[in-house]
C-alpha cells in the first residue's frame, strides 16, 4: 500500500511489508509530491544504519530493503534530500528459515563489508553474510553443488553457478531477486566451478571442453566463455588453443587434464586470471583469447627455486601488486594452506613470502578461497571443511565462522558495499 501524498518537509512515514519467505527482505513504499530526491533510511538500535539509493522525484516510490538482520526490531523513515525526514515506523524482520545451517562465530572477525557465498550440504543455499558472519539473506536452491554466488551489479539480486558433478553435463547459471523470484536462467550444462561478472552486464564462466586424443582416448580440458542473460554465449579461449594434452601437463586415466577451477576478471588489463589445478598454474587470458603471463605450470614465465613453493591442486587466488595470494589445496598428507608468492619480474622468479596453515591441518579437497584486507590480514575459506578464518599478518586467528557439521562453504565474494543498500552516509 502506498502512503498518502503530502507536502510536509519529510513526507509521511513509509509502508513496510516484510517478505513472508525470506524474512530479512522487505518492500518499502512511499509517496512524495516535491521535486527533491528521496530514500529510505533504516534505523537499528536507535541509530541510522542502512539506506537505499536516492530516487528521483516522482509521486510513488518503491524500494527493496535487504541485508537486514533476522528476528530484529527495526525502524524505517523517508529522507528527503536537503529538506527533512518523515516519522519512523517500526517493523520486525522474520526468523531464519528452518533447516538453514547455522553459523557459529568464534573470536571477532573484522574483515568488514558483506560476503556472498553458498552453503553446500544436503540442501544448498545462496547466502549473504554481514561483517560479523550473521546471515542477512538466503535462498534455498534445488541443486547439489552450488559453487559460486555473486551479487548483481544492478542490485536486483544475485547470480549463482552450479554443477551436479564433473562427469555429468548438468550445470548452469541462474539469477534470483532478493525476494527469491527468478530473474534469468542461463543454460550451461558443461559449467565448471566458477564465473565472474563483467562491466558490460555480461558474465564469463568456465566450461568443460571434452575432446579425444589421437588414439581415441577422452581428454577433459576447459574453456572460458562469455554470455548474457538472453542466453547468447561466445567462447573466448580454450586450453586446447594454447596447450597440448600430455605435453603440457598429464592426462589421467579418466581423461582429466587442465582442471580449470577458478576465474577472476581484471578490469585494468581487460583480462581474466584462471587457475588450472591440473597444471599447477595460474595464467592470464585476454578477452581477445590471447594467453598472457603464466605463473607455474609447464610453460611458466617464472622459475621456482624452492619446489615446495609451487602451487599444488590450487583453487581461488588474488592477484597482489607484486605477488599472488593462493589457496593451495595440496593433499591429505600435507594439508591445505594459504600461499603468498612474491613475483620478481626482473629475475622471473617466484618464491613464498608468507604461508599460513592452521595448527591442526585441514585438507580441503575442493574449492578454497582467499581475500587480502588493507591491513594485511587475510580471509581464508576452508570451504569443504565449513570454516572461514580471519588471519592476521603474523598468523593469529582473529575470528572464525564455522558451519553446522556436514555443511561446507562455496567460494566467497567479499564486498565493501552493496548496490542499493549501504551504510548511511551524509
Amino acid at each position: 500500500m502506498i502512503a498518502a501524498c503530502t507536502d510536509a518537509p519529510g513526507g509521511v512515514a513509509p509502508s513496510i511489508a516484510v517478505n513472508p519467505t525470506i524474512g530479512t527482505v522487505a518492500t518499502a513504499s512511499w509517496s512524495r509530491t516535491g521535486p527533491e530526491r528521496t530514500r529510505i533510511v533504516v534505523e537499528r538500535s536507535g541509530e541510522a544504519w542502512l539506506a537505499t539509493d536516492w530516487q528521483d522525484a516522482e509521486l510513488a516510490h518503491v524500494a527493496t530493503l535487504f541485508a537486514l538482520p533476522a528476528s530484529t526490531n527495526l525502524k524505517a523513515r523517508v529522507e528527503v534530500e536537503d529538506v527533512g525526514e518523515s516519522d519512523a515506523v517500526n517493523f520486525s524482520t522474520g526468523p531464519l528459515a528452518a533447516g538453514l545451517p547455522l553459523v557459529a562465530v568464534e573470536g571477532e572477525p573484522a574483515w568488514g563489508g558483506w560476503t556472498a557465498t553458498s552453503f553446500v550440504g544436503a540442501v544448498s543455499y545462496a547466502v549473504l553474510l554481514d561483517e560479523t558472519g550473521e546471515i542477512v539473506w538466503w535462498h534455498e536452491v534445488d541443486v547439489p553443488r552450488l559453487s559460486r554466488v555473486r551479487v548483481r551489479a544492478d542490485g536486483l539480486g544475485v547470480w549463482y553457478g552450479f554443477a551436479e558433478s564433473e562427469a555429468k553435463d548438468s550445470g548452469g547459471l541462474r539469477s534470483v531477486s532478493w525476494s527469491g523470484d527468478a530473474l534469468a536462467d542461463l543454460d550451461v550444462p558443461a559449467f565448471s566451478h566458477d564465473f565472474t561478472l563483467l562491466p558490460d552486464d555480461r558474465l564469463a564462466f568456465i566450461e568443460f571442453d571434452r575432446r579425444e586424443l589421437d588414439d581415441g582416448e577422452p581428454v577433459w580440458g576447459n574453456r572460458v566463455v562469455e554470455g548474457d542473460a538472453t542466453g547468447t554465449t561466445e567462447v573466448v579461449w580454450s586450453a586446447f588453443d594454447s596447450w597440448k594434452p600430455g605435453v603440457d601437463g598429464d592426462v589421467d586415466a579418466q581423461g582429466y587434464w587442465t582442471g580449470i577451477n577458478a576465474l577472476d576478471y581484471d578490469p585494468d588489463r581487460d583480462a581474466y586470471l584462471v587457475s588450472a589445478r591440473g597444471l599447477g598454474a595460474i595464467v592470464e587470458v585476454g578477452r581477445d583469447g590471447t594467453l598472457g603471463e603464466q605463473i607455474g605450470g609447464p610453460q611458466s614465465d617464472y622459475v621456482f627455486p624452492e619446489p615446495d613453493d609451487v602451487p599444488q591442486r590450487q583453487h581461488q587466488f588474488e592477484r597482489l601488486s607484486d605477488g599472488l595470494l593462493v589457496f593451495d589445496n595440496r593433499d591429505a598428507d600435507a594439508g591445505s594452506r594459504v600461499l603468498e608468492l612474491g613475483l620478481d619480474t626482473d629475475t622471473h622468479t617466484a618464491a613464498a613470502r608468507w604461508t599460513y596453515q592452521p595448527p591442526e591441518p585441514l585438507f580441503v579437497y575442493a574449492l578454497g578461497d582467499v581475500a587480502r584486507r588493507p591491513d594485511g590480514s587475510t580471509m581464508v575459506a576452508w570451504c569443504t571443511s565449513g570454516v572461514i578464518d580471519h588471519v592476521s599478518a603474523n598468523g593469529e586467528v582473529l575470528g572464525t565462522l564455522r558451519l553446522d557439521l556436514g555443511a561446507g562453504f562455496g567460494f566467497v565474494d567479499r564486498m565493501d558495499s552493496l548496490p542499493g543498500m549501504n551504510p548511511v552516509a551524509y
